[in-house]
């Protein structure tokens, strides 16, 4: 599913990867921990494709592939259909401020039948049990409920791959133990 092979990767002069050899299969979940600048963030735009598409002044050497294809030949949108992404700032992936809007928008982009959009958002705020997120403006969110909402527009679009990067770090807790 993802493969890294010989990975390197050199942004400024600095070395922030160094020979990553790493297989994730399908179904698996993997948790990439470690300080603060040590890469974490770098190999998720490997994965998702803003290394190399879009960030640039970066040198990698070495192939990752998503689903036996290489990331680095691939097209944008073909990445975005296989891999959801979540950034550690939500505020920086919304395109609307209503939530609705927000959810339907990677669907919208794929040209998918109105009907269809509207029946899929309905079912992700039912599976994802984020009813209190439904048709909100999203700028009376919490840190936290934009981050759910994050997590349910990429959620919405079903990607074979979740990739989340620092996915609690806006999340909070109520006194009833429920995530805000």
């Amino acid at each position: 599913m993802i493969k890294f092979e010989n990975v390197n990767v050199t942004m400024q002069g600095k070395r922030i990867l160094s020979d990553i050899n790493l297989e994730i299969q399908d179904g698996e979940f993997v948790l990439i921990c470690g300080e603060s600048g040590c890469g974490k963030t770098t190999m998720t735009k490997l994965i998702n494709g803003l290394i190399p598409h879009f960030v640039r002044d970066v040198s990698v050497d070495g192939t990752i592939t998503v689903c036996g294809k290489n990331v680095a030949e691939m097209p944008m949108y073909e990445i975005a259909e296989l891999v959801g992404s979540v950034f550690q700032n939500p505020r920086t992936q919304f395109f609307y401020t209503n939530s609705n809007a927000e959810m339907a928008f990677g669907l919208e982009n794929r040209g998918v039948k109105p009907e269809y959009i509207r029946k899929r958002i309905k079912n992700t705020i039912n599976e994802l049990d984020i009813e209190k997120l439904e048709d909100r403006d999203v700028f009376s969110m919490s840190g936290g409920e934009k981050q759910l909402l994050a997590f349910a527009s990429v959620y919405a679009m079903n990607p074979q791959i979740y990739v989340l990067d620092e996915p609690s770090a806006n999340i909070g807790y109520s006194s009833d133990g429920k995530a805000e």
